[in-house]
């Protein structure tokens, strides 16, 4: 606790030019002190990112760091899971792009220090494609003393691939099958 008697002056210092005290109605604050703690939090995203047409992220976005340390009493810490970035906003993306942005900050009044401020984020965008390949059926444990018969006998898949992965698509990649069980 701290005895007001004893830091008048020093608040009286603090007052506008003309202000006096004449005298505190409690004479003690009472501070609860908690306990100063580090914890690492994750750092989440908050982002409104349009892209242009035929365009999408080729991976998910990257964050560095992509988490952060926080202090603070012991009591608020427990109550925070993450921290979340300034709105990330880009419209009509077409190709990769880094970029610097800010976490948010917390409250004065919640005691909470962040040593990292800043975080990159980096998107790998690319143009995208349709593709189509014919699949035959596999037929999974049918009777031996039974003949069966798909119709039609190849099926039709269309695909969504980075243009850049194009040809390394294949049928292949692909299974259809039918499970007589």
């Amino acid at each position: 606790y701290l005895l007001i008697s004893q830091q008048k002056l020093g608040i009286q210092k603090q007052m506008i030019t003309g202000i006096e005290i004449d005298h505190f109605i409690k004479d003690s604050i009472a501070f609860n002190l908690g306990v100063l703690k580090v914890k690492k939090i994750p750092v989440k995203l908050v982002s409104d990112l349009t892209f242009a047409n035929g365009y999408e992220l080729n991976e998910a976005i990257h964050i560095e760091p992509d988490s952060i340390e926080i202090k603070g009493p012991e009591s608020i810490l427990d109550t925070i899971s993450f921290v979340s970035t300034t709105l990330f906003q880009k419209k009509q993306l077409n190709s990769s792009m880094k970029e610097v942005i800010s976490s948010e900050k917390f409250s004065r009044e919640s005691n909470i220090r962040t040593v990292q401020h800043k975080v990159e984020i980096s998107a790998s965008v690319e143009e995208f494609t349709e593709g189509e390949v014919e699949v035959p059926i596999n037929l999974l444990n049918s009777p031996n003393n039974t003949s069966i018969s798909t119709f039609p006998k190849l099926v039709k898949i269309t695909y969504k691939v980075a243009l850049s992965n194009f040809n390394k698509v294949s049928s292949s990649a692909f299974l259809i099958e039918c499970d007589y069980n």
